[in-house]
């Protein structure tokens, strides 16, 4: 390879900057056009058309794509270059509709003089207005600056006179006539005291530069210069604005982007596309879509810039990548006397070259002419490197680093360098080929910028550790970095991560037995690249260190025993249903047929499919039936065609031929049970987890392929059996339509119900919750309008299930339930309910799985989804409500949505019974309801069923305390009568709500007797405390009241008794005695007192046997008052103060709140092992609070304890 003989188009070596190329000839000569550039002149010479409204544009392309160069050209043009200044696009465009178009642009009038934005400032309108003003400058155009300038330098000379004295001072020492004359000069507009002006202004401000626009509109700004240009003599007409690089001002700023700058690019562009004759134009170039930028903004921001997208047309450069090629070759310049002879000479390595990919998928968009003169063309490249490089560079490419760049730089690892590294090898005669690993060595540090969670750098990284195990020179590195730009394109179409080509890259530098030695060594002994089995691709792994081989072969062996095929093609299998779509279209349902996976085995003459497909959710079964040796496919054939009778809803696939792979399905899948594991055992090891999972990954596309046997009807690669027979199958299409006839044949009476959320077996909770609402309106005595439902989800399925059905009869103000339809499919469903509720009549509970049955199966042809059933069957029972109810196992519940939808999920655990109902039981039901009226709710009185009267029942019963429930004997000796008895016993232990009160409530001989016995418990209570109350007052004065007799036995006592505090709480029955001097009180009150101190129980908490305890405490109580008495009697006659107590004995004196003195006496006693828990618990909580409660508080709580203790109410 001679360099004379090669060398790099000029206009290559440097990349394009629209601010200095604008009139480099060179540059203009070495535009390569291209389909994508042409259009987009055309597009753009066709807006200069004064009538245009297509002015504002958003070029979209990645790096590398040429967009500045294409854009160089674009302005060169509308500013009148002439088009033989652009050789290349010259030749292209000869005799075609865009030379006469640009003939025309030139010959016209129209010049546009281009505005670049180049700027990094953070705000877009003042790299607008620095734009403008530099351009201006450049083209010595100051004349034609709008009035602002003026009346931006007057304004800022006024400032400095009012606020700042010293500079207007040093102002006026620079200028030739005071500050008044000068300003009077600008409002003249006088060009030169204006630049005089500028020349002056960096001098007072410390360098700075004079901005006349801020403040201003940018637009308004613009479209006055505009004007002065069309108005001027000067040879533009109007401009073109270009905002180079804007990607990079979105990736700096998009986030602090002010209102105000957006709403200016947004009025800007509309302007442009508004401008008409006076033309302003303007151009963004991105790397990216604006929307790309704003994804993570919040809305507020989002919606104003897709507002500002949406003024734009957006032009995005997708070249051909065959236009590519040519780039490429006119960057390659060949010695024409030189590369010929060059080419006769390596004719056969040529020729070869082509043979090879003329027939391959790489270059299938090229001719083998065009492939041809590619190969030549783009040489030294290899073929493989040609096709890499464009598509490489738009994925990654950056400024610094693009396919030019590669082509045309100075630069380690790119073209030039492996030019000059052949020269000085002497080899730049031979016949030598750029191959893709010298790529990755040249974009390698693009790919180490990525973002760590693209897969492009997760590539890099992997790639980069793998290649530190290797000789950065050895041919296995290059494989790895030419097997890394594969996997980063990911192309595998048209470039496989083969054998094959790899060959063809390295052959012409390696030997056959070289290239097999490194992936040979690759593969067994650095263990870093993988063969797939299922694709002989070559992957890239990291190695853990450890021999996976074994593991996995170990593993097998262990999981043996655990080992199914068909669990496992079930895990791995994504196709789990096949679906009869014209049946579901014409049905408005979705029904389908599971794909499972059947043991050749299995397929017995006696086997019934019935009751083997009844395992499988679904209307149907698909069966994949897997091949056995022992069993040929004619038997399998011939036994289920013995066994076709069971099988209508079945059909099943039987592979035709299996290749080598599938033959070893069973090790395959053996050994993706182990790796699977394996994996789950690997823990935080990533790098065995990541080795496994290339294993894992290569295996279950292996599996994948097997199963696509069984899916993919459309390769014919197996046989289809219905009825015992081979059908006809050459497309998805014919297995959808077969499962259709099916269904017609089984399911041919499925109602037509437009409501996918509740058509169908399982719910989710939202819809249920709006079923359930539904069904307790139907439920309800009277039905309101729209079922009382408002909105939400519930309306829209009572429009589709119960209005557009007609179910619900809305002609009258009165809702009717209508169940006889027009659809005679949903008509025979209301007939099956009723025809199921009339046959449980006068009988033993009927099982709700046999409607069930009914309904879901094909046994009536209806297969009615369950998420239907509550509603319809709630429509039905709102006519039968009272007649029915409703059991699980021996327990009758009551009636609602709730239960409905339970009798939905298990049918078999519920159970019905249906009453016949005349006008006596009507009688017999609101006759209870009058008797309970006061213990059912308001809202449930007008549901008038049995269920609402025993609720009613059962609440009476739940609010008798439990003495009336539990009583046998009354307060005087007498029994309860038996039937008052048996009823509580009855109310409380009923699981048949029926039986009750049609059977045991018939036990009293009417209603009026069942009421004298509520009566007798209702008044229980009130008539014991007045017997108890008669008892007491016998022991303390026979004849008297209560209250009365109390009173005359304490007025016996002396004081000092009702100061002693007794062991047994004698003194809170003397301190009720003296409360029943009261004339106020009664005895029922004074009686329910006495009751609580002798028991500690109220009186509805008794039992049969606390009477006699109570009255024994009681002749307790007066004993010890009695004894006390006697004895402070005594001491007081014998003259000793009755005050005197001994060391047995505490005393406590103290003074009421109303100033009473008294006095509290109790005996010593001795202290348990509780007590002295308790004496040490008392003591630590007073310890523990420390000094946060001081020690008279701590004597305070002590006391009103004691106190309490005593009796006393404090």
């Amino acid at each position: 390879m001679n360099n004379d003989m090669i060398s790099i188009e000029e206009g290559f070596q440097y990349s394009i900057n629209i601010s200095y190329d604008l009139h480099n000839e060179k540059k203009l000569n070495s535009f390569i056009p291209t389909n994508a550039s042409l259009k987009l002149i055309r597009e753009v010479v066709l807006s200069t058309n004064k009538n245009s409204t297509d002015r504002a544009r958003v070029l979209v392309g990645a790096y590398g794509k040429g967009k500045s160069h294409i854009v160089l050209t674009i302005l060169s043009l509308l500013e009148g270059t002439p088009v033989e200044k652009f050789a290349k696009l010259n030749a292209k465009i000869q005799g075609t509709k865009l030379e006469q178009l640009l003939k025309n642009y030139q010959t016209s009038k129209n010049r546009l003089l281009p505005v670049l934005i180049t700027g990094n400032s953070n705000s877009i309108s003042q790299n607008f207005l620095l734009a403008l003003q530099r351009t201006l400058s450049e083209n010595n155009l100051l004349n034609l600056l709008p009035e602002t300038n003026f009346k931006a330098a007057e304004k800022t000379i006024l400032k400095w006179k009012s606020t700042y004295p010293k500079t207007y001072k040093e102002f006026e020492n620079k200028i030739s006539c005071s500050g008044e004359e000068f300003i009077s000069q600008l409002q003249d507009f006088d060009n030169d005291a204006y630049k005089l002006f500028e020349d002056i202004y960096p001098e007072l401000t410390s360098g700075g530069n004079f901005n006349p626009f801020l403040g201003f509109d940018v637009t308004e700004v613009y479209e006055s210069v505009v004007k002065s240009l069309c108005e001027s003599n000067c040879a533009y007409s109007g401009i073109y604005v270009v905002y180079d690089e804007f990607s990079k001002y979105l990736e700096a700023n998009i986030a602090e982007t002010s209102s105000n700058d957006m709403k200016m690019l947004q009025d800007f562009a509309e302007k442009c596309n508004r401008s008409g004759s006076r033309q302003m134009h303007l151009m963004l170039i991105c790397h990216k879509e604006i929307s790309n930028y704003i994804d993570s903004l919040p809305k507020q921001k989002v919606d104003g810039w897709r507002g500002i997208s949406e003024r734009f047309t957006h032009v995005h450069l997708n070249n051909n990548f065959s236009q590519t090629y040519e780039i490429i070759e006119s960057a390659i310049v060949k010695n024409k006397k030189l590369y010929e002879k060059f080419i006769q000479k390596n004719k056969s390595n040529f020729e070869n070259l082509v043979k090879i990919y003329k027939n391959d998928l790489t270059f299938s968009d090229l001719s083998e002419e065009e492939i041809q003169k590619t190969f030549t063309g783009c040489y030294p490249l290899h073929p493989v490197s040609i096709f890499i490089l464009p598509r490489l560079s738009e994925l990654v490419a950056q400024n610094e680093r693009t396919l030019f760049t590669f082509l045309s730089s100075s630069g380690a690892n790119g073209l030039k360098a492996f030019l000059e590294k052949q020269k000085t090898a002497g080899k730049q005669n031979e016949f030598n080929l750029l191959t893709p690993d010298i790529l990755y060595d040249y974009f390698e540090p693009l790919l180490k910028k990525e973002i760590y969670t693209d897969d492009v750098y997760k590539l890099y990284t992997l790639t980069n550790v793998l290649l530190e195990k290797l000789n950065s020179d050895s041919l296995e590195a290059k494989i790895i970095k030419t097997l890394s730009l594969i996997y980063i394109l990911s192309q595998f179409e048209r470039l496989a991560p083969t054998a094959t080509t790899l060959h063809h890259i390295f052959d012409k530098s390696n030997t056959t037995e070289e290239l097999e030695s490194a992936l040979d060594n690759l593969i067994k002994k650095e263990c870093i690249v993988y063969l797939k089995r299922s694709n002989n691709f070559y992957s890239l792994k990291q190695t853990s260190g450890i021999d996976i081989n074994a593991q996995i072969q170990q593993e097998k062996e262990k999981r043996s025993n655990l080992f199914s095929l068909k669990e496992i093609l079930a895990a791995c299998n994504y196709d789990k249903a096949f679906y009869p779509l014209r049946y579901n279209d014409e049905k408005e349902i979705t029904r389908y047929f599971s794909f499972v996976f059947i043991d050749a085995a299995e397929i017995t003459k006696d086997v019934d499919w019935n009751i083997k497909s009844s395992a499988f959710k679904g209307d149907g079964v698909v069966y994949g039936i897997l091949p056995s040796q022992k069993i040929s496919r004619e038997q399998i054939v011939e036994n289920l065609n013995e066994t076709k009778s069971s099988s209508g809803k079945c059909i099943f696939i039987l592979p035709k031929r299996l290749n080598n792979v599938q033959k070893n399905i069973i090790e395959y899948a053996k050994e993706y049970d182990a790796v699977n594991e394996l994996i789950e055992n690997a823990g935080d090891d990533n790098v065995l987890h990541d080795e496994y999972e290339v294993i894992l990954s290569d295996l279950q596309e292996i599996i994948l392929s097997f199963i696509g046997l069984y899916t993919q009807s459309e390769k014919e690669n197996a046989f289809y059996i219905y009825n015992g027979e081979k059908i006809k199958i050459k497309r998805k299409a014919d297995v959808t339509e077969k499962l259709s006839k099916i269904c017609f044949e089984y399911y041919s009476d499925t109602p037509k119900i437009i409501n996918e959320s509740v058509n169908k077996n399982e719910i989710s909770t939202a819809a249920e919750n709006a079923r359930n609402k539904i069904v307790s309106s139907l439920l309800r005595t009277e039905l309101e309008k729209n079922l009382g439902l408002s909105g939400g989800q519930e309306l829209a399925v009572m429009r589709s299930l119960l209005l557009k059905t007609n179910v619900l009869d809305t002609r009258t103000d009165d809702l009717k339930i209508n169940l006889n339809p027009p659809d005679k499919n949903l008509s025979k469903v209301f007939e099956l309910i009723q025809k199921f509720l009339f046959s449980a009549r006068n009988k033993e509970n009927i099982d709700f799985s046999i409607l069930y049955k009914e309904l879901t199966t094909e046994k009536k042809r209806i297969g009615l989804r369950k998420g239907l059933i509550p509603v319809y069957l709630a429509c039905v029972l709102h006519e039968y409500k009272k007649q029915v109810s409703i059991y699980c196992g021996i327990n009758e519940v009551a009636l609602s949505a709730d239960i409905l939808s339970e009798v939905n999920r298990e049918p078999q655990n519920y159970t019905i019974k249906f009453m016949d109902w005349t006008q006596k039981e009507d009688e017999y039901i609101n006759s209870l309801m009058h008797l309970f009226s006061n213990y059912i709710h308001e809202s449930k009185k007008e549901n008038t069923t049995y269920e609402t009267v025993f609720n009613g029942i059962r609440n009476w019963y739940m609010n008798l305390p439990k003495y009336s429930k539990e009583m046998k004997v009354d307060f005087e000796g007498r029994k309860v009568p038996k039937e008052y008895s048996d009823l509580l016993k009855n109310i409380k232990s009923t699981t048949n709500i029926q039986d009750f009160i049609f059977k045991k409530l018939r036990a009293f001989k009417s209603v009026h007797d069942l009421e004298k016995a509520k009566i007798f418990y209702d008044t229980l209570i009130s008539n014991s405390i007045n017997v108890f109350a008669k008892k007491v007052s016998e022991i303390f004065c026979p004849g008297k009241n209560l209250c009365d007799a109390l009173s005359v036995w304490s007025s016996g006592l002396m004081s000092e008794v009702f100061e002693t505090v007794y062991a047994d709480g004698t003194e809170r029955f003397l301190k009720i005695c003296i409360s029943a001097k009261d004339n106020t009180k009664e005895d029922s009150s004074v009686a329910r007192q006495i009751a609580y101190v002798s028991t500690d129980l109220q009186i509805e908490d008794w039992n049969d046997s606390i009477l006699e305890n109570s009255l024994k405490a009681i002749f307790g109580f007066k004993k010890n008052a009695e004894s006390e008495n006697t004895i402070t009697r005594k001491s007081s006659e014998a003259g000793i103060r009755s005050s005197n107590i001994d060391e047995n004995q505490f005393e406590i004196n103290y003074v009421t709140e109303k100033g009473v003195q008294k006095t509290k006496r109790f005996e010593k006693s001795q202290r348990t092992p509780r007590g002295k828990i308790l004496s040490r618990s008392l003591k630590s909580s007073l310890d523990g609070m420390g000094l946060s409660v001081t020690d008279a508080e701590k004597r305070q709580v002590l006391m009103e304890l004691l106190l309490g203790l005593c009796g006393e109410n404090v």
